[in-house]
């Protein structure tokens, strides 16, 4: 009986359109991501494969919810329930044939979802070379520990919504309780996933692991360190919290059905509203005679009608238990949210709690989660009446269709608008109760439109799709399927314009320098664009409204012609004036556009790029900023020389992409082309530039940086605050290497050769030019500063403009930004330079820090390295716009961006990092500057790695080694982190070109290890004597660095420093075993494997032989330690350790690079 029950149920879901769509949709979806796994991995890796089967398995929740509805409330509501249930079919039959059929149906969409990521390898326009071997082990080992897990907790959930309140509103509230839990375990876990999560690992991985139901947090720590070539190969273990995980889930979904049995009533649920009448009672009941009002008519009764309407489809939305424990657990995701929000800021210091910090943090989950709430609640209220047989009854009154079909729209709205309003209430209350210095209320109010708005028109649209259809379900399903397919929240939309997806609104960028966001006149154009567009699909859903059986157009009333007369007026100017404005000033280009065109460009110059080209020697320059107008203009003369050994006969001078108007012309040379599409001009020299000669150019450059252009930090104009780096729009020398393909895989597809981004160290040629005299004269709007590297010559206000003049003292390099604003100040001394910090009014919590951090640094620099060479120091604070880094250094002059450094809790870590930051940028006076290593491998070392070294030095003087080593442990993690998803092959810290992760997070270790190692002292020294001898116009290749360091480690510890620098070494250190003797002693068992990565990638383990060091620890603290010589990589040693040890442990002092440091420390038990 139950296998026909359980053959019937799964044979009426295969016959559903639903079904039919949902099976199809995934199947060409898995087709179309086969490639879209994580970068660097074989798409068919089990790695890959269980990465994109969880994300298919998230997203199975609509089809589940589709197909519960379709099932489970099929009895009540066609009102067979009380047939069904007095049959001879069992309570326990009914449920488990009807949860069995929706497990199997759903199981069935996911499958199809497997079948297209195996068969999309096949398409012909697929890299074969991509995917390794035909096997199906990955895709069936996916669909039975992600797949059939999440998708039992998927139906247990619904299922159990559907079945005991036989309420679909409360079926599709369940969907969004599942997404919420997946919200709050993604967002404790850092889930990759979603927008914003930062790169750190987890502060409580098992909670995360734990509350997230589709494990795939879980996964990702499993997983988090493996290299690639484990990620190809290797299946996730059935172990730790990912097998917690799928058992804590698997048996929830287990035991909500056992629930779901229990409490399953067997009959048709009796209605609200207390103990019915008898028929006497009913047929005697007296009637009061109550006069009724008339009828309102024209407008009055329109709207008299449409509040009506709206208010009983809001009570039906907002009444009850459903929407009550919406309300609950949106509370917990947003107080969560708010807390990891603020909590992790910059290297995991709390930010203050600041209003534009907790409203970026809402606008995902109100977007995201918000518009299946729209979804699911528009389409049941377009329904309600047909699902109640109401509809031919509401049909045949005079209400009109835009009264209806305006109160659908609106009541779904209000859902959204209550959550937003709610949301703006726990943003301000968790700002009171953390004391924060200020509350922006105008900026809260800014969700009901840049979130509410673009909601709105989801909801239109919705109620226009499912007016076409009879079936609710499909009407959903097609709903969903465009929001994810072309709509602007979703992160796989068709589309690449952010015109043509739909309600799309720029990101949230906000400043409070500047007090306004980046986009903020696009933002309100799209919004004006989205409510008229919204508008006509509203009047195109009135045109053909549902009255009755019979599917005809309806007329157009006078209200309906306004609406889409106004509507289609407001979509045509908004449109055109947004996209005008989108095109007039940028070149738009698509991914696959912007490849071609820098493929079209190697081959267009290529023929340049060993051409022999002059260097700047003097700038002579005029910087003219306009806020209100969000443009630039430079102009003036440069001045160049030829450094090379050969004469110049033509020159290719080239301009940034930025540059709306550009031009320029060299003294004695001709123009020999011109070339608009890549921004180039060829001139030929009337006589050939001999070496050591001068020539001279003069230029001139406008810049626009409207709020409808892409979002550029590093030059960007506003009325109130502005930060430019000039030198990216002045004019260039020869061939562009911005413009090269790096990617291999596209180089290949464009059939260009491979290439290095830098040159070796042996290829490259010293450069005697490159620095030059800087005069630049700044004007801007009257009131604001204008700072800049250099010495202030004079300053003075004409024509109603502030006007600023610099000069370099000496040579500096070509490199220059100004930053525009208003300005408080505050200035510390140190040995003769005067430091003076800028920044914006109420900012103010870590400028001690700063000038604290400053001061130390120039005096160890001065000290140790080399005298600093300037009489002054300006800090200076510049919007969150161009908070892809936290700071950038110039001669005399750093620029530290607000929402990283200065918006940090000073108390709770903030003052740390501010020193800490300051220290490094510091530290760029002399690497970087004082020292110019060569452009080639190595550079970063010199350049960043150094930094990094002097920022450890100076907070371990400041904050002490316990505050170093939190950061170290923070550093190494993501390391290992980010080098699991590098494309790029890591190379050895002397040979580093453009790979952060390693001069930044792996700097941080060796710059800690060579301290350890050699000492202080004995760094320093190799340090001064290295600024020294190669002090600018020198240009030293890290190589010299290398071997420096290496001569001067004591010899005992010379190998391990050359791997620290010249080799890519990893290290797998666990202990096995520690017991206590009757004696004091303790056995103890290690493994000890040295991993070694070579010039491809692929790594050769070996035992690891030598000396370790051997810690104990005393209620968690250090209190002695015992060098091991370990013979071969697994050993057994009895140790000596001091009274009171509890615990051992290897590499106490972190000296070895180990992905799993957890595993080095273990108990010591009785033997």
């Amino acid at each position: 009986m139950l296998l026909k029950l359980l053959r019937f149920e799964l044979g009426f879901h295969t016959r559903q359109n639903i079904f039919v769509v949902a099976t199809l949709v995934y199947f060409l979806m898995g087709i179309v991501v086969t490639q879209g796994g994580p970068a660097n991995t074989i798409s068919n890796s089990p790695f890959a494969v269980t990465y994109l089967i969880n994300i298919f398995t998230i997203g199975s929740v609509i089809v589940i919810a589709l197909l519960a509805g379709v099932a489970i409330l099929r009895d009540s509501e066609h009102k067979m329930d009380g047939i069904i249930f007095t049959t001879g079919l069992s309570r326990q039959d009914y449920v488990i044939s009807r949860f069995g059929g929706l497990v199997l149906a759903a199981m069935a969409v996911l499958a199809a979802a497997a079948l297209g990521l195996y068969v999309g390898r096949f398409m012909p326009w697929v890299d074969a070379t991509e995917f390794r071997g035909y096997s199906v082990g990955p895709y069936l080992w996916a669909l039975l520990f992600i797949g059939l897990p999440n998708v039992l907790v998927g139906c247990s959930v619904i299922f159990a919504a559907a079945a005991l309140s036989r309420n679909s509103m409360a079926t599709y509230l369940s969907g969004v309780l599942l997404y919420v839990l997946y919200f709050v375990g993604s967002i404790i876990g850092n889930s990759p996933l979603l927008a914003g999560s930062n790169l750190e690992a987890s502060t409580n991985p098992e909670l995360a692991a734990l509350l997230e139901p589709y494990g795939l947090v879980a996964f990702m720590e499993q997983t988090r360190y493996w290299a690639v070539a484990q990620k190809n190969e290797a299946y996730a273990a059935l172990e730790g919290m990912f097998f917690y995980n799928r058992v804590l889930w698997t048996g929830f979904a287990l035991s909500l059905l056992a629930l779901t049995y229990r409490f399953f009533d067997f009959r048709v649920l009796r209605k609200e509203g207390g103990k019915p009448k008898s028929i006497l009672q009913a047929a005697f009941t007296p009637i009061t005679y109550r006069p009724i009002s008339p009828v309102p008519t024209g407008i009055a009764r329109g709207w008299t009608s449409f509040l009506m309407q709206a208010r009983m489809d809001l009570k039906t939305v907002v009444r009850g238990f459903p929407f009550y424990a919406l309300m609950l657990l949106w509370t917990m995701l947003v107080l969560i949210m708010f807390k990891e929000t603020l909590v992790n800021g910059e290297m995991g210091n709390p930010r203050q709690p600041l209003t534009h910090f907790l409203v970026a943090a809402l606008i995902m989950p109100l977007q995201k989660i918000g518009s299946f709430v729209v979804i699911f609640f528009a389409a049941e209220l377009l329904f309600i009446e047909r699902s109640n047989k109401m509809d031919g009854i509401l049909d045949a009154t005079p209400i009109s269709n835009l009264s209806l079909a305006g109160a659908k729209v609106l009541s779904a709205s209000l859902v959204i608008l209550i959550l937003i309003g709610y949301s703006i209430v726990l943003g301000v209350g968790t700002q009171l109760f953390l004391d924060a210095p200020s509350i922006n209320l105008a900026l809260y109010a800014s969700l009901f439109l840049r979130v509410g708005i673009p909601l709105l028109a989801m909801a239109v649209l919705c109620v226009c799709i499912c007016n076409f259809f009879t079936n609710k379900y499909m009407g959903m399903a097609l709903s969903f399927l465009v929001m994810v397919l072309f709509s602007g929240f979703s992160q796989v939309a068709l589309m690449q314009h952010p015109m043509l997806q739909f309600a799309y609104i720029p990101a949230f960028s906000y400043s409070t320098m500047a007090d306004t966001t980046y986009h903020a006149a696009f933002t309100n154009s799209l919004l004006v664009f989205w409510t008229g567009l919204a508008g006509v699909l509203l009047s195109f859903a009135l045109r053909y409204w549902r009255r009755g059986p019979e599917k005809r157009p309806s007329a157009f009333s006078m209200s309906t012609r306004a609406l889409a007369a106004l509507s289609l007026f407001v979509l045509v100017t908004s449109g055109s004036y947004a996209a005008y404005q989108f095109h007039a000033n940028q070149e738009y280009r698509t991914k696959k556009e912007r490849i071609q065109y820098k493929a079209d460009y190697e081959r267009a110059y290529t023929t340049y790029e060993d051409q022999r080209a002059p260097t700047y020697s003097d700038m002579n320059l005029s910087v003219d900023i306009y806020p209100q107008e969000r443009t630039y203009r430079v102009r003036g003369s440069l001045a160049f020389i030829n450094n090379t050994d050969q004469p110049i006969e033509e020159l290719l001078v080239g301009f940034s992409s930025l540059a709306s108007k550009h031009q320029v012309d060299i003294d004695g040379a001709t123009l020999l082309e011109q070339d608009p599409t890549f921004d180039h001009y060829l001139f030929r020299f009337n006589e050939p530039l001999l070496p050591g000669q001068r020539g001279q150019l003069e230029t001139e450059v406008e810049v626009l940086r409207s709020a409808f252009m892409r979002r550029d930090g590093e030059n960007f104009v506003l009325p109130n605050a502005s930060y430019i780096e000039v030198d990216k729009v002045l004019p260039f020398f020869g061939f562009n290497e911005n413009n090269l393909l790096q990617d291999p895989k596209n180089r290949a597809k464009y059939d260009l050769p491979p290439r290095s981004i830098y040159p070796s160290q042996d290829d490259h040629i010293s450069e005697d030019g490159g620095w030059v005299n800087l005069d630049v004269t700044l004007s801007g709007q009257e009131g604001q500063e204008l700072l800049m590297p250099g010495k202030l010559v004079r300053s003075w206000q004409e024509d109603g403009r502030h006007h600023a003049s610099y000069r370099s003292k000496g040579l500096v390099r070509p490199r220059f930004a100004v930053a525009a604003g208003t300005y408080e100040t505050r200035t510390a001394q140190a040995d003769g330079v005067t430091v003076t910090a800028y920044y914006s009014k109420g900012q103010d919590g870590v400028v001690d820090a700063l000038l604290q951090g400053a001061v130390d640094t120039l005096r160890y620099g001065s000290r140790v390295l080399v005298p600093y060479d300037d009489d002054e120091l300006k800090i200076v604070a510049i919007p969150s716009f161009a908070d892809r880094v936290a700071g950038t250094a110039y001669r005399n002059t750093i620029f530290e961006v607000e929402n990283r450094i200065y918006q940090l809790e000073p108390k709770k870590g903030g003052n740390f990092n501010a020193y800490r930051g300051m220290a490094h940028e510091v530290g760029h006076q002399w690497w970087g500057h004082t020292v110019h290593p060569a452009n080639a491998e190595g550079h970063s070392m010199i350049a960043e790695m150094l930094a990094v070294y002097t920022e450890t030095v100076m907070s371990d003087e400041v904050y002490g080694m316990e505050r170093r080593m939190e950061e170290l442990k923070r550093r190494r993690d993501l390391y290992f982190y980010i080098r699991s998803f590098e494309e790029d092959v890591e190379r050895p810290m002397y040979e580093v070109h453009y790979q952060p992760y390693i001069y930044y997070f792996k700097g941080a270790h060796v710059a800690y290890v060579l301290s350890q190692l050699m000492g202080r002292e004995r760094v320093d020294q190799v340090l001064g004597q290295f600024a020294k001898t190669y002090r600018y116009p020198a240009r030293p290749t890290a190589d010299k660095l290398s071997k420096a360091l290496i001569s001067a480690a004591p010899e005992q510890y010379r190998d391990q420093v050359r791997e620290l620098l010249e080799e890519v070494v990893t290290y797998n250190l666990r202990m096995i075993s520690a017991k206590g003797t009757k004696e004091g002693t303790v056995l103890v068992a290690m493994q000890a494997d040295r991993i070694v990565w070579d010039e491809t990638g692929n790594a050769t383990e070996t035992a690891f032989t030598g000396p370790l060091e051997l810690g104990f620890y005393k209620q968690g603290e250090l209190i002695g330690s015992q060098m091991i010589d370990l013979k071969t990589g697994a050993s057994q040693h009895e140790v000596f350790p001091p009274q009171g040890t509890d615990r051992v442990g290897l590499d106490p002092q972190m000296l070895r690079l180990d992905d799993d440091s957890d595993n080095n420390r273990i108990s010591v038990t009785a033997l």
